[in-house]
């Protein structure tokens, strides 16, 4: 078996990624794939199998998954000559892929904390909200929380919120012990019936029917798919039916009925939500989704404020470009959806002249990095009064070193 060198901007293209060794280039590696949200089928390495696993990722011995996975890109994290040949031996054999990555010490190591320090660093949003505790919704929670939610799980209720039974039970299994409730309902404006496509990968899973003419998409991401009729619900009965009365921050990843679920919340609950994280396609892959703009000016007019664009990009299909370049990574990207992050519009948080609810606005911008934010938000509540100058010189402490200890992690919202 041969290996194949490539280049790291061009190791996102491939499909069912797993990665061998997850020492320091490994963890390097595994971010780089996650802030480019591409997903990993594994991570392989024989002294951490089967004692740990990372989020959603399980960790195999070489065996394992050999055995699990019969077609996969297997891509090296490490340096070590004698280990590459003892990979390739084991694998000569068998239909996995085999990549080394070019420069893969040009990825940039991640630091360390210690255990001391990474209780400090977990405890700094619980002192900042005491007795309040966050809702969070994760819409179309598929295969687990993502990495810039992982802080969530510490001090926040989250409820996932998965129409498929499958992988609503691997979430319950992965988040068994935290305060992390699975809701098995398909979610849409109207209380109603609707026909359900479950794609071949199932993060492409939609209650709108896969555009198989998107020329930007794979077409076996889609198929084959399976058509199941479910019954929907708006987002407000759900919350009614689970007794959940507040929510303040909700993530949707629904594959083009963002729009429809946010309309189906009443006024008074959605006005009462801080944040909002969805993606929405640009135009997207699927038939009769909404438009982004149309969304944005839904949001605009609940008071929030946008505060990023995230654009995921793509290039077309490679029978359109392999026979004729020689590296496809020199050829731009189309962008073909973005991940799209509001908040509350903080002059109205401000005229609610409620310091629970400033110290939720607060963490949930240090959990996305607006550190910057958090503390003009802390002038200005103390210039209405909201808080007096101790609260605000603690609370400055504490964001301060929520962004100094968080600089030691990938799972932020931006890319580096």
């Amino acid at each position: 078996m041969n290996i194949n060198f490539i280049a790291l901007e061009e190791i996102t293209r491939q499909r069912n990624i797993v990665i061998y060794g997850y020492g320091e280039y490994g963890k390097a590696l595994e971010k780089y794939l996650s802030d480019n949200r591409v997903s990993i089928l594994s991570i392989v390495d024989d002294s951490l199998a089967n004692t740990e696993s990372l989020k959603n990722i399980k960790i195999l011995t070489l065996d394992q998954m050999l055995s699990n996975f019969n077609d996969c890109s297997v891509v090296l994290s490490i340096l070590n000559s004698g280990t590459v040949l003892k990979v390739i031996k084991k694998i000569s054999n068998s239909l996995q892929e085999l990549y080394m990555i070019e420069n893969l010490e040009s990825l940039p190591l991640l630091p360390k904390l210690t255990s001391l320090e990474q209780e400090d660093y977990q405890l700094i949003p619980k002192l900042m909200l005491k007795n309040t505790r966050l809702n969070a919704l994760d819409i179309g929670a598929a295969i687990g929380v993502q990495n810039h939610w992982i802080e969530l799980l510490g001090f926040a209720n989250i409820y996932a919120i998965e129409p498929c039974n499958e992988s609503a039970q691997k979430l319950r299994d992965l988040y068994d012990g935290y305060s992390y409730s699975v809701i098995e309902d398909a979610v849409a404006d109207t209380d109603g019936t609707r026909i359900f496509y479950i794609t071949n990968v199932p993060t492409g899973s939609s209650l709108l029917r896969p555009n198989l003419d998107y020329i930007y998409a794979e077409q076996d991401y889609f198929l084959p798919w399976k058509e199941v009729q479910v019954n929907v619900k708006s987002l407000q009965n759900i919350l009614n039916q689970n007794n959940i009365g507040y929510v303040d921050i909700i993530k949707i990843d629904t594959q083009g009925t963002e729009l429809d679920i946010l309309q189906g919340l009443d006024s008074a609950m959605l006005e009462g939500v801080l944040c909002v994280e969805f993606e929405a396609g640009l135009p997207g892959a699927y038939i009769a989704q909404k438009d982004f703009l149309e969304t944005h000016k839904f949001m605009l007019g609940c008071n929030f404020d946008l505060f990023d664009l995230r654009p995921a990009k793509a290039r077309l299909q490679p029978q359109y470009f392999e026979s004729r370049y020689k590296k496809n990574h020199t050829a731009s990207s189309k962008v073909h959806e973005v991940d799209v992050l509001y908040f509350k519009k903080l002059q109205n948080v401000l005229l609610l002249n409620n310091v629970d609810i400033l110290k939720k606005l607060l963490v949930l911008y240090c959990v996305y990095s607006y550190f910057d934010e958090a503390l003009y938000a802390l002038e200005q509540a103390l210039s209405c009064g909201i808080i007096d100058i101790k609260e605000k010189q603690d609370l400055c402490i504490q964001i301060s070193k929520w962004h100094d200890y968080k600089s030691h992690f990938w799972y932020h919202w931006f890319n580096y």
